[in-house]
């Protein structure tokens, strides 16, 4: 067994690439202007080592991938003719198309997992910029109220629940996995807690919620919910003017949850709903990412749920999910 490298531009490759020949070493010794006659020949040194029969190349797509080099034939010896060689081609660019294939999904295996761990960061800086408007929030209000015993209270709530998102974010990097486990989740309260987050918040109009059910259990990761829930209820109150109005609704629809999250804002038109609102990086909203709303529409189809949407300009949109029940 010999271990060489072979440059892609030697005698021999440009030889077996440009022909596509199989080299016979008994021939080549015995009757060299065959071979003189097809370009310039020369054998690397490393071959008298081994004392091969045949050269054999592997062409695919008129492009050389390989060779492979075989020792004499143990069989009965018998003359290597046209019909052995043509033989041989064939079933080399049969070996060659395999080994291009094998490549080619390698290297789109390759490309997935790099398309899921982008996907993650996109979905994380969008998190992450949510985060920071709410520490912005607090360093804002900090010189003014920092001897209210009340705010500090909420401070340190509001920095631990910071810490607890952004290590649970390590988490889902570390583990290269956009799902966060699924467990049995009350929604009701779920949505009261929504609620006093974005009171606390500050952010205006204040979200009206109205719930038919008192519980209503799905099958989900809870952070996750509340983290879509979030988005939506945000980008509400962005579209919407302070005097306007954001409503959430809860109700039961053929056993399914039904949440309807409401506003009066700016609206949008049939056109961008149809070509670009749940598609990545595209928003209404001069500083958005245009992440919110794909993330949401993914969330929810992997829960077995739909999300709708309802609106037109100067009239507010309406924004419609069903998730089964657990």
């Amino acid at each position: 067994l010999v271990k060489a490298r072979e440059p892609g531009l030697s005698s021999m490759i440009r030889f077996l690439e440009d022909n596509e020949f199989v080299i016979s070493i008994d021939e080549l010794n015995s009757e060299p202007e065959v071979y003189n006659r097809l370009g310039y020949l020369e054998l690397p040194q490393w071959m008298n080592e081994i004392s091969p029969w045949l050269i054999v190349p592997l062409i695919h797509i008129d492009r050389l991938v390989g060779f492979i080099i075989l020792d004499h034939s143990q069989a009965r010896k018998r003359n290597f003719n046209w019909e052995d060689s043509d033989l041989l081609k064939t079933a080399a660019r049969q070996v060659a198309s395999y080994l291009e294939q094998q490549k080619a999904s390698m290297a789109l295996a390759e490309a997935r997992q790099f398309e899921s761990f982008n996907k993650i960061s996109t979905y994380i800086v969008h998190d992450i910029k949510n985060l920071v408007a709410q520490l912005s929030l607090i360093m804002s209000n900090a010189e003014k109220h920092k001897d209210n015993p009340l705010f500090m209270e909420d401070v340190i709530r509001t920095l631990g629940n910071t810490v607890q998102k952004m290590n649970k974010m390590l988490d889902v990097v570390s583990s290269k996995s956009a799902g966060t486990g699924s467990s049995r989740v009350d929604v009701i309260p779920l949505l009261q807690e929504l609620v006093r987050m974005r009171e606390k918040a500050s952010g205006k109009p204040v979200p009206v919620l109205s719930c038919e059910s008192e519980s209503f259990n799905v099958r989900a990761d809870k952070d996750q919910l509340l983290a879509i829930f979030g988005h939506l209820v945000q980008n509400a109150q962005d579209a919407t003017p302070d005097d306007g109005d954001v409503d959430i609704t809860q109700s039961t629809e053929d056993g399914q949850l039904v949440l309807k999250f409401r506003d009066t804002g700016h609206g949008m038109d049939e056109d961008f709903i149809k070509t670009q609102l749940f598609r990545p990086f595209k928003s209404t909203k001069g500083k958005g990412m245009g992440i919110g709303v794909y993330e949401t529409k993914e969330i929810i189809h992997a829960l077995g749920g739909s999300i709708d949407v309802e609106s037109s300009p100067g009239q507010g949109s309406c924004f419609t999910i069903r998730l089964p029940k657990a």
